[in-house]
């Protein structure tokens, strides 16, 4: 497993990196779902 830190909107979130999914620790606030998705589709 690996954790990534992500800078949001208001504060960082964190995603939980497993072999074959993701799990979002933080759900962070609705301004971060295309900060989150970029991420996920382009790291």
């Amino acid at each position: 497993m690996k954790i990534h830190q992500i800078s949001g909107y208001i504060q960082q979130i964190y995603l939980a990196e497993y072999p074959d999914k993701l799990l979002l620790l933080d759900g962070a606030s609705r301004a971060d779902v295309g900060t989150i998705l970029r991420y996920i589709r382009d790291d």
